[in-house]
């Protein structure tokens, strides 16, 4: 029969087995890709596919609303498959925000893909130069829990300040708190504590970010943002500058993600007991086997209660701070022995 995606018609076999009808791919106004995955050996088991990545060219600002996902057997009977991940990219000022990536909220085993949309979908057509699987396999990960943080007082529409609770190793953030069709562009910064109280406080680029709550033909679909690349140690200030104005009245929530901590709590006595914790750096220092001991006893899951914070969380001390001082030590070893050598030279020239 030829290509599929140039063809656009299916023959499909009557149940009566006396002749074919006709079916047709295309429908008026709608642009379409097919992709085939092809089952495997009858001897090999079929995998769930998960993921599409869409690899372009010359790709300018392209983010599709009107994407369709549908999965099939046999080109004829067709179901819509929810997405949790939307492929875009965003150029701006040398600044470029991409995904490749189109996820499926749940993996299908069907043979054919077919991503159709209106004329939006036109330009990712006319660049893509090809299209890659992932297939499910099994991953084990850790809870995730979230916390949100409301924006203090913003000083315009476009500008958000938060301070973020005690520290914690969160590993994803997002921005929550608008109506559904809304996108977040901009920028991520963070502060740290100037060496001297009377510097001004400086502010530290750390990511751009495009975020998105959209309703597609397949729809709502969601962004979320990792914690890759926004800093290499905890900051409690974050500033966020949008290329847009909201309505003051909905700023943006920040959401932080992160994988609870497992505490493993040795007493002897009746509780209740009391536990501090101190700089989140520190690496354990313990001469106790806990598995060994652990094996001997029957672990209790217990619930902590409120947490209260005792003391102020002090920002690390800058590097540089050490890179002075050592610098300092040998300014000063070397006026010593400027000194010493002078006085030298003074006894030299006395006794001759």
């Amino acid at each position: 029969m030829g290509d599929i995606e140039k063809l656009g018609t299916v023959l499909k076999q009557q149940d009566n087995e006396q002749g074919f009808k006709a079916i047709k791919l295309i429908q008026a106004g709608k642009r379409y890709l097919i992709i085939d995955s092809p089952n495997p050996a009858e001897d090999e088991q079929t995998l769930p596919l998960r993921q599409l990545t869409l690899k372009w060219e010359a790709l300018d600002n392209w983010l599709p609303k009107s994407l369709k996902i549908e999965a099939s057997d046999d080109l004829t009977q067709w179901e819509t498959l929810a997405i949790t991940k939307l492929p875009f990219q965003m150029i701006e000022n040398d600044t470029v925000l991409e995904n490749h990536e189109l996820t499926f909220k749940q993996p299908t085993l069907k043979r054919f893909i077919r991503l159709s949309g209106d004329e939006d979908f036109e330009p990712l057509l006319k660049a893509l130069k090809s299209v890659s699987a992932d297939y499910y396999h099994l991953k084990l990960s850790s809870p995730i829990n979230w916390n949100r943080v409301d924006a203090k007082k913003p000083e315009s529409a476009r500008q958000y300040y938060y301070d973020l609770p005690v520290s914690i190793p969160f590993k994803r953030w997002g921005l929550e708190g608008q109506s559904k069709d809304s996108l977040y562009k901009g920028r991520l910064y963070t502060s740290y504590q100037p060496r001297h109280k009377q510097e001004v406080k400086e502010w530290q680029s750390r990511q751009s970010f495009l975020q998105y709550s959209l309703r597609t033909n397949n729809g709502l679909v969601v962004s979320r943002e990792t914690r890759q690349g926004i800093s290499q140690r905890w900051s409690r200030e974050w500033r966020i500058d949008l290329e847009h104005d909201i309505s003051e009245d909905k700023s943006p929530q920040l959401a932080l993600a992160w994988e609870p901590l497992e505490l493993v709590f040795l007493a002897q006595g009746k509780g209740p007991f009391k536990i501090r914790f101190a700089n989140r750096t520190a690496q354990a220092n313990t001469r106790m086997d806990l598995n060994k001991i652990l094996r001997k006893t029957t672990p209790e899951t217990v619930d902590i209660g409120t947490i209260s914070q005792l003391s102020e969380v002090v920002p690390e001390k800058e590097k540089t701070q050490y890179k002075y001082l050592l610098w300092g030590l040998l300014a000063a070893a070397v006026l010593m022995l400027l000194f010493m050598a002078k006085g030298l030279l003074r006894e030299m020239s006395s006794k001759t």
